[in-house]
């Protein structure tokens, strides 16, 4: 599983009020959604292949004293029984134990499976099969699936920063973090209440912070106090597969290479853009690992002018998206 954030571009037009702004939030992810609906989703024809393979599959399977048998994934064993392969337990108190009852169910492995279920039955029970308009049986799947969910916020929460006004939605996961001049940690908000110059004030003071401590860190060769996958190498201080501080780097070297200097102090995996499209840094994979991930010099520059595209009565929100 991965999460990854996703900057979200709403036309002002749209936007009347808090709600109508998530709405439009919702509208916009929708078809990058794994369950996007018929309206998004491409139906896959396995029609012949499940004919096919009906006649030779198999399963391993299980006979019950009445003569019944099922898969080792139907409920009707599963719920109460498990096998590892050899033999058959039954579920007692927490725990996998063999009773009378486990003992009294043979196991078939590697069973002729059209011995279990007709033909239409494999295809609904076995591989979870509908059928479309045309009466073929197969899969609808999103072709442009990016997440299966997400929240506005989440673990992105309070990325940018700005005024309180009524059609923001502030942080509420950093309420509690004091800002200068009744500022506040924003989940979203139109881009004319987001203070720019004050949020890269605030990045930058961080990112100095950071620097100094990282660089103390490498040159004592002192790794006490990093957490997750944060540490140590001969290059510098590496977190997954970033440098957060390079040996020799200066600290406007540093700066310049984490984009504050950029007008628009914010960064993401990827944005919508005001006509719905998609954009992102790479193919998101497990773990947060990419494939084909673009320079890092070349994805901020295409962030920066998507920002600077926007008008400031256009709305921009901030979501942690997960796949």
């Amino acid at each position: 599983m991965s999460h990854f954030s996703v900057l979200v571009a709403i036309p002002g037009s749209e936007v009347l009020d808090q709600a109508s702004f998530i709405a439009a939030v919702d509208a916009a992810l929708l078809p990058y959604t794994i369950n996007a609906g018929p309206e998004f989703e491409e139906f896959t024809d396995l029609t012949e292949k499940t004919a096919t393979d009906y006649e030779s599959d198999t399963a391993d399977c299980v006979l019950f004293p009445d003569g019944t048998i099922c898969t080792i994934f139907d409920r009707k064993f599963c719920s109460n029984f498990v096998s590892d392969g050899k033999t058959i337990y039954e579920h007692v108190k927490g725990a996998s134990v063999i009773t009378y009852r486990s003992k009294s169910l043979t196991l078939l492995k590697s069973y002729p499976i059209k011995k279990v279920y007709s033909l239409d039955k494999y295809r609904t029970e076995f591989w979870g099969l509908s059928q479309d308009a045309q009466g073929r049986w197969g899969t609808w799947n999103n072709p442009n699936t990016h997440c299966d969910w997400y929240e506005i916020g989440g673990r992105w929460s309070g990325l940018l920063i700005g005024h309180p006004e009524p059609d923001v939605i502030q942080a509420s996961s950093r309420t509690n973090q004091p800002l200068h001049g009744n500022r506040v940690f924003l989940d979203g908000a139109k881009k004319i209440h987001i203070d720019w110059e004050y949020l890269r004030r605030h990045n930058t003071e961080d990112a100095t912070t950071r620097y100094y401590k990282l660089k103390e860190a490498f040159d004592k060769k002192v790794s006490d106090g990093f957490a997750g996958l944060t540490f140590l190498t001969d290059e510098g201080v590496l977190d997954w597969d970033i440098y957060l501080y390079r040996d020799g780097e200066t600290l406007e070297e540093n700066l310049a290479r984490f984009g504050l200097n950029d007008e628009f102090s914010v960064s993401a995996f990827a944005f919508i853009d005001l006509d719905g499209h998609w954009h992102e840094e790479g193919k998101m994979n497990m773990f947060g690992m990419l494939n084909d991930p673009m320079e890092k010099d070349v994805w901020r520059k295409k962030t920066q002018e998507f920002l600077a595209s926007l008008s400031e009565d256009d709305y921009l929100a901030v979501v942690d998206c997960h796949i």
